[in-house]
């Protein structure tokens, strides 16, 4: 395409969007939100589309038109960290998957594991649908050297992402979350200003510690960006429920958005498949994204993805610093070179340290520390003194030069008697004191023991592995053996609404107390502390739903007494709105098969008031925990079942597993 019909092109584009800001108004003055979200979608969508294009930051036009459009998003759905991506292959990728993924056919149809592989428990649910396939497909075949990139540099960072994600508590396979952000790039820059490997706008930098200022931003800091996301992460997924799929679209999207998205279900606990089709085209592409790219970069030789060698090791030394010191200065102390020194510091703005008084923990290079401590104390006096001189480059402006060094445009205008604000290039200014009368603090090195700090080798941490892998990796653990994190593929069963499936109780001394409920208590976890089921605890309270409050008192036999776990004759349980086959089955500890042979039903077709008998004590019954590692394979064989019996007895629509899920075993 020639440059006049490319900038033909662009410009019909440019009045599509500003039709779209348009026919927003238009929707607006009708009061029809449905048109408006539509419209938004295709809008942002768009946008996208010209973002890749070379200068476009620099057309006025673009950038009246997409703070507008940006502005209506916001005003809808709320202000987003990540929905507007990295510029650069990051995006260019986003964009491409995510056209193919609005043109897949039934997307949310579940499938098996691919290539014969078997999934494991983890905490994350990592559900195998049309919409995942279809993102792996795209990566594998599309953007392969894409992948191998990310993965290189998986090696250099995720060391570190595992070790503070650990110490946070955030499950380990959240890392991914970084490959799709920014692609793993301390550096990444989005076009809406979001920043760093977790990719934070600054608000949300600053409200998790994060300095954003003239001199620093720590959200290119991928240690403080990481714990910082860490947090955010852990934040989210109690806001949402402890449901981390959600979390995840809360990350990409704004709370009004997800909020939005949920009271459109009309579900009062909403899975994100839920609500997916209620999201912004990207949310609702996220998730899926996040897991095809889990899968792949978890195991990339099972996927054919071999690279030649490992990225570089993630380490370096610390050395504390005050003052305003030349990076030149230091890289030429360290032996190193300016680009060493950059990309170990990336939260640094400037081509020097800040003007602090306090200390500023400096990296270094390994190896380098006995150089620098030489080399500073013969330091001429000269360049520990901070300069009075400042050498205009092209952008600069007076207000923003006297910002960096907390000076007023009238005391530069007056030191350097300047008769208006125009500067030009390699323009030399003096600098005054600092505004309340200080001068800026004397370039300083804190003599201490030197710190390092060096991160070991990547593990490999496999989310889908071989049968004779997990066999194998399954029989060789040892309980002090370093735990391999590792997904799950888990489809969900949305007639079972994913409750757990209560395990016995063993018989106590106590049979019945009051328990008052505190704050962040859940039916759950209260169910769990008293080794008892959920359904018991419903039954004992009268509760019809799962919503209790604090300071409300509940009965529990922690006995594990339940109304019909111990009796032997037929009972009849009568049907009540909301009610499914599968859910009776659960509570009373059957199969489906059982229901449907005592009461020759057909299908799983009841209705209410349908009267159901239940036969107690013919199946001995056994509840397996999914441990972290598990396969159906291993359970089945565990147990001498097979795997259809296993997902028959649990109403499970495919292999997909996750920690902490409870299965019942018949004998």
């Amino acid at each position: 395409m020639d440059e006049q019909s490319s900038g033909f092109v662009y410009l019909e584009k440019l009045s599509t969007l500003y039709g779209y800001q348009s026919d927003i108004m238009s929707a607006e003055a009708r009061n029809d939100e449905e048109a408006i979200v539509f419209i938004l979608d295709l809008a942002i969508n768009d946008l996208g589309q010209l973002l890749v294009m070379d200068d476009i930051v620099q057309d006025t036009r673009f950038s009246h038109i997409y703070t507008t459009l940006v502005g209506e998003y916001e005003r809808v759905y709320g202000p987003s960290d990540t929905l507007f991506a990295a510029l650069g292959d990051i995006y260019d990728l986003r964009k491409a998957m995510f056209a193919e993924l609005e043109a897949v056919t039934d997307p949310l149809l579940e499938d098996l594991a691919p290539l014969r592989l078997q999934p494991v428990g983890t905490d994350v649910e990592m559900t195998m649908n049309r919409l995942v396939e279809s993102s792996m497909e795209f990566l594998l075949q599309k953007r392969r050297d894409t992948m191998l990139g990310w993965i290189g540099r998986a090696d250099t960072y995720f060391p570190m992402v595992e070790k503070i994600f650990a110490e946070e508590g955030v499950p380990d396979e959240l890392k991914y979350l970084a490959m799709i952000e920014s692609g793993l790039n301390p550096r990444a820059k989005s076009w809406a200003s979001a920043v760093g490997m977790w990719q934070f706008i600054s608000a949300t930098g600053r409200a998790y510690g994060l300095n954003v200022n003239a001199w620093v931003d720590d959200r290119m800091d991928p240690e403080l960006a990481t714990r910082a996301a860490a947090k955010h992460l852990k934040e989210l997924y109690y806001q949402y429920d402890k449901d981390w799929q959600i979390a995840l679209a809360g990350y990409n999207c704004s709370p009004r958005c997800i909020k939005r998205a949920i009271v459109r279900s009309g579900k009062s606990k909403p899975t994100y498949w839920d609500i997916y089709p209620y999201l912004p085209t990207e949310t609702r592409n996220y998730v899926p994204t996040f897991i095809a790219t889990s899968l792949i970069a978890s195991n990339p030789e099972a996927f054919g993805l071999t690279r030649e060698k490992e990225g570089p090791e993630y380490a370096y030394s610390i050395v504390p610093v005050t003052g305003m010191i030349d990076l030149k200065d230091i890289a030429r102390m360290a032996n190193t070179d300016l680009a060493t020194i950059k990309a170990l510091n990336p939260n640094l703005r400037r081509e020097s340290l800040p003007p602090s008084s306090g200390l500023f923990n400096l990296r270094i290079p390994l190896g380098s520390h006995d150089s620098f401590v030489a080399a500073f104390s013969v330091l001429p006096l000269a360049a520990k003194q901070p300069s009075s001189e400042y050498i205009v480059k092209r952008g600069d402006t007076l207000s923003g030069i006297g910002s960096q060094f907390g000076v007023s445009v009238s005391r530069l205008m007056e030191k350097n008697a300047l008769k208006s604000t125009n500067l030009r290039i390699s323009q030399r200014l003096v600098v005054p004191g600092l505004e309340n009368g200080q001068s800026l603090p004397t370039v300083k090195y804190e003599a201490t023991a030197e710190t390092i700090i060096q991160y070991p080798r990547r593990q490999a941490r496999p989310i889908l592995m071989p049968p004779s892998v997990a066999e194998q990796s399954s029989a060789s653990a040892k309980p002090n053996d370093t735990p391999v994190v590792q997904a799950s593929l888990r489809t969900t069963a949305a007639d079972t609404e994913n409750k757990p499936i209560p395990p016995p109780s063993p018989p106590k001394t106590e049979t019945k107390i009051t328990y008052r409920v505190k704050s962040g208590d859940t039916v759950s976890a209260i169910a769990d502390n008293h080794k008892v089921s959920v359904a018991s605890i419903l039954e004992w309270n009268n509760l019809s739903n799962f919503r209790i409050k604090s300071g409300q008192s509940l009965t529990i036999f922690t006995d594990g007494r339940e109304a019909q776990k111990n009796k032997t004759e037929p009972t009849v349980y009568r049907v009540k709105k909301g009610d499914t086959l599968s859910g009776i089955a659960v509570q009373n500890d059957v199969t489906v098969s059982q229901l449907r042979q005592w009461n020759d039903i057909k299908g799983s077709n009841i209705r209410v008031d349908q009267r159901i008998t239940i036969h107690h004590g013919q199946s001995p019954v056994q509840i397996h925990t999914v441990k972290r590692g598990d396969t159906l394979i291993e359970i089945a064989q565990k147990y001498g079942t097979s795997i259809a019996n296993i997902k028959e007895w649990n109403q499970l629509t495919s292999n997909t597993i996750r920690v902490g899920q409870q299965f019942k075993i018949f004998r």
